[in-house]
């Protein structure tokens, strides 16, 4: 979890409130954390009933939400008026002049979800001067894996770099179905304290023995193509094991890597790499760099951006299964210096 939400909860869980609270971006899953918390922590159950006031952004005027925020709590210290889907709440600066003075026994949140304020918006202003403001920003695929682990661990698993990684590719990058994920096999294995393979492929459904994580690794590496083959085979005769959208994903981040290992200066500093290319993986992809002709990632990465637009329909008529194969031979021969 992030380090910003995590100081947010742990100001909540010490009862240090503020009266205006703002959550906002892209990445959905701390946001709907932070409302469930609000919703289930903030009052005692029985305070609720009468001092818990939801209004949604496409529904609710200006009048409603101040109206609700300005009256007096009922038998209970404070009351809680959460505004969610605030996106859809087209006369959200006029909420400015609550800000500015908001009710001392009124917690108000405002929940903002799927995108974020401008960046001079006066309404955040607002905010960061009376509340709390918190952005929840989309992850980075080539930061997932370290995500995953850590998620594990704070629901006591430990899950190892391969695993977090099979995870990853086959989940993408969708938090909140990754979390689930992985409460379900915390929930089938109360006992257990590591994440296996053989964890993965029951509860999981994805396969131990070919997973997608290393689809990228055996096209490049010549030495591995009886693998390589044997799992395209498998991935041919399982479709749903291998959409064309995850691979091209991959691959195409695969590639880049490489691409950008070739051309970092020599004297950006390690840290600096671990964060353009990925801590877990920064060996080869500076192994890969130095090995393959220049000419070749680059190439690469058309071929895949080629086969990305085919596979949504455009300029092809071909099955994903075929595109898969074609996609595949090409990137091979491309690396054998073929074409």
């Amino acid at each position: 979890m992030t380090t910003e939400y995590k100081q947010l909860i742990k100001k909540l869980d010490k009862k240090e409130y503020a009266p205006v609270y703002l959550i906002e971006g892209e990445e959905p899953f701390y946001l709907d954390r932070l409302t469930h918390y609000f919703e289930e922590k903030i009052l005692q159950p029985e305070e609720r009933d009468f001092n818990l006031i939801t209004l949604y952004g496409k529904d609710a005027t200006f009048q409603d939400i101040v109206s609700a925020c300005r009256r007096y709590p009922m038998f209970a210290d404070r009351q809680l008026v959460i505004l969610k889907e605030a996106a859809s709440f087209k006369d959200i600066n006029e909420l400015i002049g609550y800000i500015e003075k908001p009710m001392p026994s009124t917690i108000f949140l405002i929940q903002y979800k799927h995108k974020k304020l401008p960046d001079k918006s006066k309404l955040l202003d607002a905010v960061k001067r009376k509340g709390e403001h918190f952005l929840s920003k989309p992850l980075k695929e080539k930061d997932m894996p370290s995500w995953i682990t850590q998620y594990g661990r704070e629901h006591g698993l430990t899950i190892g770099q391969k695993e977090a990684e099979t995870l990853s590719s086959h989940l993408g990058v969708d938090l909140q179905k990754i979390a689930n994920e992985i409460d379900k096999v915390r929930i089938n294995l109360k006992n257990e304290t590591v994440l296996t393979a053989q964890h993965i492929s029951t509860f999981i459904g994805i396969s131990k023995e070919y997973n997608l994580y290393e689809l990228p690794e055996l096209i490049t590496n010549a030495n591995q193509h009886e693998r390589l083959f044997a799992m395209l085979h498998y991935m041919l005769s399982v479709p749903e094991s291998a959409p064309m959208p995850v691979i091209t994903t991959m691959l195409y981040s695969h590639y880049s890597r490489i691409y950008m290992a070739r051309y970092l200066p020599n004297n950006i500093d390690d840290s600096k790499k671990k964060d353009m290319l990925g801590s877990w993986k920064l060996a080869l992809y500076e192994d890969l760099a130095k090995k393959m002709h220049p000419a070749i990632p680059d190439r690469a990465l058309r071929i895949i951006a080629e086969y990305n637009t085919k596979s949504v329909g455009i300029n092809s008529h071909d099955t994903p299964a075929a595109m898969l194969k074609e996609l595949v031979m090409k990137l091979v021969q491309l690396n054998n210096g073929w074409i």
